[in-house]
């Protein structure tokens, strides 16, 4: 049975705002992005808490939380190497649990609530007479929760997915790679070499990647983009009216999709060896396509294909 450990430290946080080097190139119409004591969390009266059940061959279910969400409003986790998976719910439970091989040592996993907000991690995780070689073997999380809450994901080398949450999300991985899927509220994703991929509907969406690529369709709204070398594939699946998309990519190639009907007005800084655009400039439109791109190539193109004149 794994032990909860509390502590008094105060919730990390995951405000991410990628910065560009000084002498990147600027669009001048560019606008900048916009303690009470901690309560005691109680194991559930309920049979089963914490029991180990078999899933998959030799990989376990651990029940590592089980609680009622009360009035919080914020919900971060934070791991090293293990995956995690965040889906929404229609209960006000929040639930927490693990899919590992049966000597996975959890011990460190912590829990800690402060001021309307909920933070997990788990850190170290060691197996314990190890023989599992598969990365399919190692630790997943899996939450679920209520989909209004505000959800910030860490991972060091693990993957993260969001499905279906309304509110605030901000996902971070070192190499693991990125999903979101069904998110309306603002997005922000960061990976260093992790792809980012999914369908977001989201009104407002940061990325920033060094290497890794991007592909996330199911655009409504305005979207940022930083990419070094990792291609950058966009669709959106309504006209913007009143957004902006910022796109600065190095070497990456710029693929991006809207309706036939959008009504873009763009500005290129590119030194693209191709360029391929299949909209009519509008002046006076407030949606705004701001690309920089240093060498790959560049591509917008409407959804049925029609190109213009």
């Amino acid at each position: 049975m794994t032990k909860h450990t509390l502590s008094e430290a105060s919730s990390d946080s995951l405000d991410i705002n990628p910065e560009l080097a000084p002498d990147d190139a600027k669009f001048t119409d560019d606008i900048a992005s916009g303690g009470s004591a901690n309560e005691p969390i109680e194991k559930p009266d309920r049979p089963g808490y914490q029991e180990d059940t078999l899933v998959k061959g030799e990989l376990i279910l651990k029940t590592l939380l089980d609680l009622d969400s009360g009035e919080a409003k914020r919900f971060s986790i934070d791991t090293g190497d293990a995956d995690i998976e965040i889906s929404a719910h229609s209960s006000n439970r929040i639930v927490v649990t693990a899919v590992c091989p049966p000597l996975a040592d959890l011990a460190t996993f912590n829990v800690v609530v402060k001021r309307k907000a909920l933070n997990v991690s788990l850190r170290d995780v060691s197996i314990r007479k190890r023989v599992w070689r598969s990365k399919s073997e190692g630790v997943r999380l899996i939450v679920a929760l209520p989909d209004r809450f505000f959800v910030q994901a860490s991972s060091s080398s693990g993957s993260i997915a969001v499905n279906d949450v309304t509110g605030k999300v901000s996902t971070k991985s070192l190499s693991g790679n990125i999903t979101l899927n069904g998110l309306s509220g603002a997005v922000v994703a960061q990976t260093h070499s992790g792809d980012i991929v999914g369908e977001c509907p989201s009104s407002a969406c940061q990325i920033d990647t060094k290497s890794g690529n991007v592909k996330i369709v199911g655009l409504k709204g305005s979207f940022t983009c930083n990419s070094k070398s990792g291609d950058v594939c966009l669709k959106w699946i309504q006209s913007p009216v009143d957004a902006k998309v910022l796109i600065r990519a190095g070497r990456a190639a710029v693929n991006l999709v809207f309706p036939s009907d959008a009504k873009p007005n763009y500005r290129f800084i590119t030194s693209a060896s191709a360029i391929m655009n299949e909209f009519e400039q509008h002046d006076s439109s407030t949606f705004r396509v701001r690309i920089i791109s240093k060498r790959g190539n560049l591509s917008l193109r409407k959804a049925d294909g029609t190109r213009t004149g």
